[in-house]
């Protein structure tokens, strides 16, 4: 099992009525876009970037009179376009701090804004039918009027990007380099609410793809395989396969059940298309294999909300009713094909079973909106009132000297003595991200702090003797031993010495020998510690072992 660490994201968009709404990661750099709206009037709208680690970045916020409605980064560059319910679209660029806006095309709410694989084109729709493909430049300044212009005969709902991935279009893309007209390419599926599909070609002409059985809730196009799914507010998913060309022909018609609409819709791993629609389960259903199955779960009442997949380490995410988050990992044997092939391989009763159940946690406030930073593996929630960000780590466990210790929570540990049976359990302030034992201490360091308790052997007594800040994870090492290692001389002046008594080093800096109460004075600036036998200083200890740490 794993432990989540949960962190709040403390900005300006959790104070008063403002409650967040949308939440956007960055596809290559470790940056969160998070928008707000003010509940009491729903007309303020605000919106905040965000570190991967929860920090807020100054002078990096955007404020209107107007919801936000939709956001999305530039592919490459530090550079977010917001779309408003007044119809205005902002650009913001995060390195230069320059803000460009465009409000003389949409006078109605904006539904998406899609960029194209190189960040050089645009396209904007609104909920009025009009739709547009702007030009930007390299800063993210918008040419003053679009490329090109339509008015659908009814209001736009979803656009997704169509890159083709044909063996020409990839050798031309790879030999004419961003800077021909292949990198200004802006194919793109996008859908009307009276259930047509169209197809944006690159020349700037739609046609029209096909025609869908209710009003459109969903259009999921897959990441690598030429395959679009379409879900519609009659619970119809339709299921087309796409040609080089942006033809489209039908694979599949489907009814889906559900006790509510559905709430969320998107591809998982290969060919496997996921969705909740209030059950307690996320519903799976494989293409490829031709199987559809369930993951539960197990929470009492509460129901699945919404879920997000990350594909870099196949992590599903789903969220629950009650606040809940539940994480299965995809990890099929080997021996895995498609069934009917004639692999005599070991197979399970259902697919379900490859997936393993990883971690969970609780959140305050139903889970609204869940999605994954694939680069860096962290999970951004949106709880309603506020939004956290979760990061994912395997149990901590370190065995020294006949004493264990495991993680069983983000900060707390279960120290077993296995001498005399005895067991303590630890409580610490720091998220727990390493932990090391001896016969009767233990260190525990978050990244920016060290903490250090000391416990007995034979009964049920526990205190902390230490806690330092440090920077850089090896100095949390050496420090950890430092704390740790109780039979040792001083061999020289510095702050934090460290070694282990087994690594010699004769030819060291000055030597003094202390006793249990060395002093601190103008000589020397060794600390006060209660020791033992051989100790050496920082420098030595660089040259000791990898098993030391």
């Amino acid at each position: 099992m794993a432990v989540i660490f949960d962190r709040r994201l403390h900005s300006p968009s959790n104070k008063g009525d403002r409650s967040p709404h949308l939440l956007e990661w960055h596809s290559s750099q470790p940056l969160l876009a998070v928008a707000s709206k003010d509940e009491a009037k729903d007309s303020h709208g605000a919106v905040h970037i965000h570190t991967e680690h929860g920090d807020l970045v100054k002078d990096a916020q955007i404020q209107r009179p107007t919801p936000v409605e939709c956001l999305t980064w530039h592919p490459e560059r530090p550079i977010l376009a917001v779309g408003w319910r007044s119809g205005e679209i902002t650009i913001f660029s995060l390195s230069e701090h320059d803000l460009f806006q465009q409000s003389n095309v949409h006078k109605k709410p904006l539904v998406f804004l899609v960029w194209n694989t190189t960040g050089r084109r645009l396209i904007s729709g609104d909920k009025g039918g009009v739709m547009a493909v702007w030009s930007v430049n390299e800063e993210g300044q918008p040419h003053p009027t679009p490329l090109h212009h339509y008015r659908m005969r009814a209001p736009l709902t979803h656009c997704v990007l169509h890159v083709q991935r044909s063996e020409s279009v990839l050798e031309t893309y790879s030999w004419q380099g961003r800077n021909s007209s292949t990198a200004d390419l802006f194919n793109a599926f996008f859908c009307t609410s009276n259930g047509v599909l169209h197809y944006l070609q690159e020349g700037g002409e739609h046609v029209e793809r096909g025609k869908l059985e209710g009003k459109p809730l969903f259009l999921c196009l897959h990441p690598t395989w030429p395959t679009l799914a379409v879900v519609t507010n009659e619970m119809m998913l339709t299921q087309y396969s796409i040609n080089s060309l942006g033809e489209t022909s039908v694979l599949m018609n489907a009814k889906l059940s559900g006790r509510q609409k559905l709430t969320c819709l998107d591809w998982t791993y290969e060919k496997v298309l996921g969705s909740c629609a209030g059950e307690e389960v996320v519903r799976l259903w494989d293409f490829d294999r031709g199987e559809n199955y369930t993951l539960g779960i197990s929470t009492g009442s509460e129901i699945v909300t919404c879920f997000s997949y990350n594909s870099n380490t196949s992590t599903l995410a789903a969220g629950t009713s009650g606040g809940g988050v539940v994480m299965w990992s995809w990890n099929p044997p080997p021996t895995t094909k498609k069934r009917g092939s004639g692999d005599t391989g070991t197979h399970h009763d259902s697919l379900s079973d490859y997936w393993e159940l990883t971690a969970t946690t609780k959140l305050p406030g139903p889970l609204v909106q869940l999605k994954w930073d694939s680069n860096k593996g962290v999970l951004g929630a949106n709880c309603g009132k506020e939004m956290r960000i979760l990061t994912m780590q395997t149990t901590k466990v370190h065995y020294g000297q006949e004493v264990s210790a495991v993680q069983v929570a983000p900060a707390q540990l279960l120290v077993e003595c296995h001498n005399t049976g005895l067991l303590h359990s630890i409580s610490t302030d720091i998220p727990i991200r390493g932990a090391w034992v001896t016969k009767e201490h233990v260190a525990v360091w978050s990244g920016k702090k060290l903490m250090v308790f000391s416990f007995s052997q034979d009964k049920q007594q526990t205190r902390v003797v230490g806690l330092f800040n440090y920077g850089p994870m090896r100095k949390a090492v050496y420090m950890c031993a430092w704390c740790l290692m109780c039979r040792f001389r001083v061999i020289c002046h510095q702050d934090y010495c460290c070694s282990h008594p087994r690594h010699e080093r004769p030819h060291c800096r000055k030597e003094w020998h202390s006793d249990p109460h060395f002093p601190r004075n103008s000589k020397t600036s060794a600390l006060r510690w209660r020791t033992r036998g051989a100790f050496h200083c920082i420098d030595c200890v660089r040259t000791l072992p990898s098993s030391w740490y």
